[in-house]
């Protein structure tokens, strides 16, 4: 007994369920790699970018012009006013953080824009620069930690740009030397300039300052995120693959049953994807060639039924006819003239022999079995012995480069065969019959011939027998070819496309 060898691990993975599950390993490590670069370049394009400080500045025009600029409208502007304002901008909120403790934290809310961080501060100034109101309205800044903001040259542009009624947000935004932003916006009323808004403030998303650090962290998470998504995309994929290659291959082993003449094996799959869909088209493919294969036995029983009724009736019965009517000759002259009547039994047994000949043949023909574990070769030199024996007739076998054919086409060929033998010993008076079978390059050719009587072609070109054997080739795309002259023999030459032969 011998023993498979295992499929080297290479193989393995040329197989569908590998490919599929890198595919949907390499799927996950790419959109998480993708996300993470998305992120990194998210973070730089905010950097440097002024959406934050566009969005802020409009917030910050739109609050001072609506309910600043009425304040410092009036002559003197009243500061109280403006600074319980200010406060109005400023909400208290506790939080509980995560080891239970309790804290108090700040907001400054400019229209839609809130900093949860304590670190701005937000000037009101005349068109002087004169500061009218300020939040935080008490804190740690000193006079000269007020001077040293206002001296910084990021400082004194914005409020420049701002007092000449600049609309550039790009002019109006600037960064301090401690990486604070700073912005100013002129405080408008009936566009008369009325005062000037300056606030400082921190970046609520990220700094410069972080965006190192946090690089950092993204690129060395990246290693084990990616490990971790191979890890889930294989085993992800594994599974999912499997499902799918095992519904392939219960279609495969329905396609070699039916490949090999089994269409009672179906192929089961009640999905209702492609596959699932595909798998049931397969069954009534199959249920449909099974009907087909059932409709062409029953025409080929009918057809040999009516090939036989025909050899009966123009041998078998013609001859037992003929036999009667010597024997019934034979009965009435068996008084009167004795020697007639036994040369009457004579012809009638000589008729009686030949019948019996003609019955042996017909058997033999009835037995299509003889293809059964052999090829046409064997299968047609057995037969060609027997039929020499009951006929008395030396036949002559030979082979050329003998390659196997398909089952269909050696029945068809070995049937063939067989008429074109039985009308040979019916008809030809032959002595020697040639049989040769040849396999060239692109045809398949048998050539029987006989040294017989031979016929004239023309008379009975509509012959059933010739019929008979030129559909049967026509069946397997062969062609049919028989060329006799009398006093000459007769040859006939069936060839069938070899590569179709063997497709």
């Amino acid at each position: 007994m011998s023993v498979s060898q295992p499929s080297p691990p290479i193989k393995w993975f040329s197989r569908l369920r590998w490919k599929l599950t890198f595919s949907y390993t390499w799927v996950t490590v790419a959109t998480l790699l993708t996300f993470e670069l998305i992120l990194i370049l998210g973070a730089l394009f905010f950097l440097g970018s002024t959406l934050f400080s566009s969005l802020l500045l409009d917030n910050l025009r739109d609050e001072m012009n609506t309910h600043a600029a009425p304040i410092l409208a009036q002559a003197p502007p009243d500061t109280e006013a403006l600074e319980q304002w200010l406060d109005s901008l400023v909400n208290q909120q506790t939080q509980i953080n995560l080891n239970g403790s309790i804290a108090e934290t700040t907001q400054l809310q400019i229209g839609t824009v809130n900093f949860s961080d304590a670190n701005q501060a937000l000037y009101i100034l005349a068109p002087n620069q004169t500061i009218l109101a300020r939040l935080p309205r008490t804190s740690d800044d000193t006079a000269s930690a007020q001077s040293a903001f206002f001296e910084e040259a990021a400082t004194q542009a914005v409020i420049e740009s701002a007092l000449n009624g600049e609309t550039n947000d790009r002019l109006l935004a600037g960064t301090l030397e401690n990486s604070q932003q700073v912005t100013a916006v002129p405080i408008q009323n009936n566009n008369q300039l009325v005062g000037v808004a300056v606030l400082t403030y921190q970046l609520p998303f990220i700094t410069r300052e972080l965006f190192v650090p946090i690089l950092q962290v993204v690129l060395l998470t990246t290693i084990p995120l990616t490990i971790g998504a191979i890890f889930i995309g294989t085993i992800f994929g594994f599974f999912t693959s499997r499902s799918m290659t095992n519904r392939i291959k219960k279609m495969t082993l329905a396609a070699e049953a039916w490949s090999q003449g089994d269409f009672s094996v179906v192929a089961q799959d009640g999905g209702g994807d492609e596959l699932g869909q595909l798998s049931r088209r397969l069954n009534q493919m199959a249920e449909q060639l099974q009907n087909l294969i059932d409709t062409s036995q029953e025409l080929a029983t009918v057809e040999e039924r009516n090939r036989l009724a025909r050899d009966l009736h123009d041998s078998i019965k013609q001859q037992l006819f003929a036999t009667s009517m010597q024997l019934g000759a034979a009965i009435n002259l068996f008084e009167t003239d004795s020697q007639t009547a036994r040369t009457h039994i004579t012809t009638a047994e000589k008729l009686a022999n030949q019948a019996q000949k003609e019955l042996t043949g017909l058997i033999q023909e009835l037995r299509p079995a003889a293809l059964d574990g052999q090829g046409l070769p064997e299968a047609l030199k057995a037969y060609l012995q027997d039929w020499s024996k009951h006929t008395g007739i030396r036949a002559n076998f030979r082979l050329q480069n003998a390659q196997t054919l398909p089952l269909a086409i050696e029945q068809s060929l070995f049937r063939m065969s067989q008429e074109a033998l039985a009308n040979i010993a019916r008809h030809s008076l032959a002595t020697a019959v040639d049989v040769h079978l040849s396999w060239q390059d692109e045809q398949f050719t048998m050539t029987l011939s006989d040294n017989g009587v031979g016929f004239d072609t023309q008379a009975i070109k509509s012959g059933i027998g010739l019929k008979s054997m030129q559909e049967r080739l026509a069946m397997i795309n062969g062609c049919f070819d028989i060329n006799s002259t009398p006093t000459k023999g007769t040859i006939i030459q069936a060839t069938v496309p070899l590569k179709e032969a063997t497709a």
